[in-house]
């Protein structure tokens, strides 16, 4: 897990934003479709600003070992999912619950 501190934030919000006013920009430029893309693009550049600069840990990858078969795993989820979260193993298919374990 990745703990961002605010001025991680603020970066990782003012590039988001910055790639929204960038393809707005270009967007511009295409006919028709400006109509579209250009406030599309503005908004989508502002809703993923507000969510970075209001996600303080992102997951880095999520493992482990199933408690039936013993098979060692990597789990694909989101890196901003919330816990509890249900999955299967890939190997008995059993039902399994993940956890998030804060080792900091």
């Amino acid at each position: 897990m990745t703990v961002h501190n605010r001025a991680q934030r603020v970066k990782r919000a003012l590039l988001a934003a910055l790639t929204g006013v960038a393809v707005a920009i270009g967007g511009v430029f295409i006919p028709v479709a400006h109509f579209f893309l250009v406030p599309g693009a503005l908004l989508l550049g502002a809703y993923f600003s507000a969510k970075r600069l209001l996600t303080e840990t992102t997951l880095r990858d999520c493992n482990g070992t199933c408690p039936d078969c013993g098979t060692s795993q990597t789990f694909e989820i989101s890196a901003t999912a919330t816990f509890p979260q249900s999955t299967s193993c890939e190997a008995c298919h059993r039902g399994l619950t993940l956890r998030a374990l804060d080792l900091a």
